[in-house]
């Protein structure tokens, strides 16, 4: 399955039928016909979550993605021993820290440099692959697709220095209890990621 966020909106591929969403395309066996009639006016003004049903989630997939730009980027879940997590607070919302991959790094690289330039920490213990998120938007009139590979990380910094220069202006440990107050000023792609850690 992939999911590729439009602002708030989401377009769900599967090969599975969900029927508390609207189907946007079924196609049983020809993902070639799935990719032909979805545009990329139709993908970049998607409003709710739509689906598409096909055989071939992948090639689905990658057809959508060739008509865009691609950013890779990453990120971090970051955990300290009071079952804490680290949150940032950039442009009037609650985020989790990530960034593009400089020229040449890697996707974990790239995680903890964002990690320690957002959030003033340095001491982090990079831990699995937790999560791949998709997320489409125009920068500089030009249409972007971006992959951000979200890692679990263990940090135990306590003193932190949000990277005002990039728009944040608060970063806090808040426990699971307090993500309520975060869920209910965040992007959608972010919220996925931080249910999924109930």
């Amino acid at each position: 399955m992939y999911k590729i966020y439009i602002n708030q909106n989401a377009l769900v591929i599967s090969q599975f039928d969900n029927s508390s969403q609207e189907v946007l395309h079924i196609h049983s066996n020809n993902s070639e016909s799935a990719v032909s009639d979805i545009s990329k006016d139709e993908l970049i003004n998607l409003k709710g979550q739509k689906n598409i049903i096909c055989a071939n989630e992948t090639e689905v997939f990658n057809n959508i993605k060739a008509q865009f730009s691609l950013v890779n980027a990453a990120g971090g879940l970051i955990r300290n021993s009071k079952n804490e997590y680290l949150f940032i607070y950039r442009r009037g919302k609650w985020d989790l820290p990530k960034g593009k991959l400089d020229e040449g790094e890697n996707f974990e690289t790239a995680a903890i440099r964002e990690v320690k330039e957002e959030c003033g920490i340095q001491q982090i213990e990079l831990g699995e692959l937790f999560h791949i998120s998709y997320h489409i938007y125009e920068e500089n009139k030009e249409w972007i697709l971006k992959q951000t590979n979200w890692y679990l990380m263990k940090s135990e910094d306590v003193e932190l220095i949000p990277q005002l220069s990039e728009g944040i202006t608060e970063v806090a440990w808040l426990q699971k209890t307090q993500f309520e107050k975060v869920l209910q000023n965040t992007y959608a792609s972010i919220a996925e990621i931080i249910e999924a850690l109930h």
